[in-house]
C-alpha cells in the first residue's frame, strides 16, 4: 500500500467521481480481472483498511500467475471500505480534506438540497411534497436501516406544501433525528374561519 495512508485513516473521493475496484473472474473468458465495483461521488466518505483480497472469503486465485497479478496490482492501490464495499482505489482518486458538499435533489416542482459541511454537519433544505428527498437520503445514509442518523438542521424555506410536506416521512422515521428545525415563522393552516362567530358562513 502507498505509504501516505494507513488503516483507519478517513479520506474522501476525488473530483469529479471515482471508483472502488476489486477482482472478479470473467464467466466467459475465465480470466481474473480488476473491475469497478462501486461508483463514488466527489467528496464521498472512505475508510482506509487493511483489506486483502487474497485472504478474503471471495478470493478466487487459481494459479501463481494470478497470485502475482493480484499482488502487483494492489501494491499500487489503497485498500478501502466505501459505501459498504471493500476493495481498492488509486491514490490519485483520494483527497484528505473534506469539501463543502451541496447536492440538489429533484423533489417535484423544484429542488431540495442536502448540505454537508467539511466538519460533517448535515442540513436538509426543503423536501417537496413527495418522498423523493427521503428516498435519496435513505440511499445516501444507508445507516437509516441500521442505526440513527442525526441531522444538524432541517430547513423549511417557506410554508408551501411543495416545500415542507416531504419532511413528514423523514421526521417520523425511528432512526432519524434533527438537532434543529428552522422555518420562517409562517405556517399553512386549513379550514380557519375568519367569521365573527360560528353561526356565520365560514370563509376559508
Amino acid at each position: 500500500m502507498p505509504t501516505q495512508y494507513a488503516p483507519n485513516d478517513i479520506v474522501f473521493s476525488g473530483y469529479p467521481t471515482a471508483h472502488v475496484h476489486n477482482f472478479k473472474r470473467n464467466k466467459k473468458s475465465k480470466k481474473l480481472s480488476l473491475i469497478k465495483v462501486k461508483h463514488l461521488l466527489w467528496g464521498d466518505w472512505i475508510k482506509v483498511t487493511d483489506y486483502d483480497y487474497s485472504e478474503s472469503k471471495k478470493a478466487d486465485i487459481q494459479s501463481e500467475e494470478e497470485k502475482e497479478f493480484v499482488k502487483s496490482t494492489v501494491e499500487k492501490m489503497i485498500a478501502v471500505r466505501a459505501r459498504e464495499r471493500f476493495g481498492y482505489m488509486y491514490p490519485e482518486d483520494l483527497i484528505s480534506d473534506r469539501l463543502l458538499e451541496v447536492v440538489f435533489v429533484d423533489v417535484g416542482q423544484g429542488d431540495g438540497a442536502l448540505m454537508v459541511t467539511p466538519d460533517d454537519k448535515k442540513f436538509v433544505i426543503d423536501t417537496g411534497a413527495s418522498d423523493n428527498m427521503f428516498r435519496y437520503l435513505d440511499w445516501r445514509f444507508v445507516e437509516f436501516k441500521k442505526a440513527k442518523t442525526d441531522f444538524d438542521g432541517l430547513i423549511i424555506t417557506h410554508p408551501d406544501m411543495d416545500h415542507y410536506y416531504g419532511f413528514n416521512r423523514l421526521v417520523e422515521h425511528e432512526n432519524v433525528s434533527a438537532r434543529n428545525i428552522w422555518h420562517n415563522g409562517l405556517m399553512e393552516q386549513f379550514r380557519v374561519s375568519l367569521c365573527a362567530n360560528e353561526h356565520e358562513t365560514p370563509t376559508y
